[in-house]
């Protein structure tokens, strides 16, 4: 069946129902989807398909080393994290980092990944990265992972849509032509609405050790960053010299 799956790029609407439920189709099948995500637009694939990480990783010309993202809802993430070592860290739950997920437009959390269930192509370090991102008013991102998991799925696994070295895509038109035959279902989506600080890769914490620590500096800055961990229980983060900060693109 999976070579039955177009790998030519259709477009699709985030506000059809049943477009969301043809990614799934595809997803299911070891395809790949290109749709925006919190103000850029990004790579997807089934969460637990290797095939579909290797077709990610040929489209953006850059090596697995490099690593994806899940991109799972916040109440699914105990299948891929370690709870016992989130226990054991003692100053935060899991609830609270779902807490903290579903309140913000996006943010990636590092977290320690489950010994079974976390997909080995994912786990660094034995480490997981999850972004999540709510999309009003059609949450489309959540209808996709509802549909895979009903064929068999759990969540996506992602990567911005840009080529090794380059500056993610932020129009419909850059990744055409960026990426024209890379994907079996392109979701258009315009960011002009969005400041400029919002058109950049996510913002990454790491929660692995004794307190959150800001790993990349991108669409949320650090001072945000800190009011929704705030709000959430966390302490606040601690900041490197070394931490990686993305600069906004400029038309």
């Amino acid at each position: 069946m999976k070579d039955t799956i177009p790998f030519i790029t259709q477009q699709g609407s985030f506000a059809h129902p049943a477009h969301l439920e043809l990614a799934a189709e595809y997803l299911a099948h070891g395809a790949i989807i290109i749709a925006g995500f919190n103000g850029v637009f990004g790579l997807f694939g089934d969460a637990d398909s290797p095939e579909a990480a290797a077709r990610i990783f040929q489209a953006k010309q850059c090596p697995q080393e490099k690593g994806l993202i899940l991109v799972c809802p916040p109440e699914y993430l105990e299948e891929f994290v370690d709870l016992h070592a989130i226990a054991r860290q003692s100053w935060y739950t899991l609830a609270q980092v779902q807490q903290l997920l579903s309140a913000v437009h996006a943010l990636g959390v590092i977290l320690p990944a489950a010994p079974v269930g976390a997909p080995p192509h994912i786990v660094q370090r034995q480490t997981i990265l999850t972004i999540w991102t709510e999309y009003p008013p059609y949450h489309p991102f959540r209808h996709i992972v509802r549909f895979l998991r009903e064929r068999g799925g759990r969540a996506l696994q992602g990567t911005s849509a840009n080529k090794s070295g380059y500056a993610s895509c932020t129009t419909p038109a850059q990744v055409h032509a960026t990426f024209p035959d890379a994907a079996s279902l392109f979701f258009p989506d315009s960011f002009d609405h969005l400041p400029s600080c919002r058109r950049v890769s996510t913002s990454i914490i790491d929660l692995t050790g004794a307190a959150p620590c800001l790993h990349r500096e991108g669409s949320m800055l650090a001072d945000e960053i800190n009011e929704h961990l705030a709000r959430s229980g966390f302490p606040a983060l601690k900041i490197s010299e070394e931490v990686i900060r993305l600069q906004p693109q400029h038309a």
